[in-house]
C-alpha cells in the first residue's frame, strides 16, 4: 500500500480497538533516531482513537507495517 501525505490510514480493526491516523508529513527531517535503518520519517496525527488529537513520528516502514487499510474520504 502507498503511503501519502494527507492519507489517512487505519490499523483495520472495529470498535473502541480502531485507530485511524493521518500523515502530515513524510521526509528525512522526521527522523527520530540518526541510527534507524529506515532513512524516511513520517510524522502523523491520530485522528480516531484513544490518543486523538496527538502527533507523533515514526519510520515509514513501521508505519506501513501498522496500516491495514486506507480511509478514502468522500
Amino acid at each position: 500500500m502507498d503511503i501519502v501525505i494527507n492519507g489517512v490510514y487505519s490499523n483495520g480493526k472495529r470498535g473502541i480497538l480502531r485507530v485511524e491516523r493521518k500523515v502530515l508529513g513524510i521526509g528525512r527531517e522526521y527522523i527520530v533516531n540518526d541510527n534507524q535503518q529506515d532513512k524516511n520519517g513520517l510524522k502523523y496525527v491520530v485522528v480516531k482513537g484513544e490518543e486523538i488529537g496527538l502527533c507523533f513520528r515514526t519510520t515509514l516502514g513501521i508505519f506501513s507495517d501498522w496500516a491495514r487499510e486506507r480511509i478514502i474520504e468522500i
